[in-house]
């Protein structure tokens, strides 16, 4: 658990800095600053996303996902729960209007958007998965520790134009990948790299997602997405069995 926590420290350290860093930029300029970051989160995705070995697992995992989480409704639930819990928009500025800010979904200042897309750059990645799964099957945090440099870096942006709320996905962090890094190590028998490769290059669609919703083009409701990184374990072993049948 070294790793996750060191990594939940990071989020919270790098939200604090640029919380207040941020009050220190003119919008216009952390807003771009902001889109450019949500390039560098879709070429990240991209690349993990290529790792996929079997198209079937990934397509299966996330529609079954997304009906799994379009119906508990994961995203809407979430983000009540945020602003009932410390009060909408609380600690956060205004959205100034200029001629040259357009603003995409994700750039709203309220606490419900900082922890959901907190939450979704740090823990549906790649680097966290596998990085859990290491660490559960292994008991190596070194991919942890590289992650938490890379999230302190990016909690900084994020909190920079978003506010103090993005230290609040540090909570996912910690119950995410504690939670995969317990996990693990009592499946580990059945955690196979085919299965840990699937799930990685899932969250890293994930990315893929946040990173076009940062720079205004989509507003996918990505928490909804989540459930399908999980489904590798159940999907993985009966697509292969099918493929054994079918020869294809």
């Amino acid at each position: 658990m070294i790793g996750t926590l060191v990594n939940t420290l990071c989020v919270i350290l790098g939200s604090l800095i640029g919380s207040v860093a941020g009050k220190r930029i003119p919008e216009r300029i952390s807003d771009s600053i902001f889109r450019g970051f949500g390039l560098i989160i879709m070429l990240i995705g991209i690349s993990g996303g290529l790792k996929s070995e079997n198209a079937f697992v990934m397509i299966f995992s996330l529609a079954f996902g997304i009906i799994i989480g379009e119906g508990l409704m994961i995203e809407e639930r979430l983000s009540i729960l945020s602003e009932k819990i410390l009060g909408k928009n609380k600690g956060s500025s205004p959205q100034k209007e200029t001629a040259h800010s357009d603003p995409g979904p994700v750039l709203e200042k309220s606490l419900s958007a900082a922890f959901i897309s907190g939450t979704l750059l740090f823990v549906t990645g790649a680097m966290g998965v596998v990085g859990s799964l290491n660490a559960g099957l292994n008991g190596d945090p070194s991919m942890l520790f590289t992650k938490s440099a890379l999230d302190f870096t990016a909690a900084v942006v994020l909190s920079s134009t978003m506010g103090w709320g993005i230290a609040l996905s540090s909570v996912s962090v910690l119950i995410y990948q504690g939670s995969i890094t317990i996990l693990s190590s009592l499946l580990s028998s059945y955690l196979t790299s085919g299965i840990i490769l699937e799930m990685g290059a899932l969250g890293s669609v994930l990315l893929i997602g946040l990173g076009l919703n940062i720079i205004g083009v989509t507003k996918l409701r990505l928490m909804n997405y989540v459930p399908g990184v999980f489904l590798p374990p159940l999907i993985y072993p009966l697509v292969i069995f099918i493929q054994n049948i079918l020869k294809f």
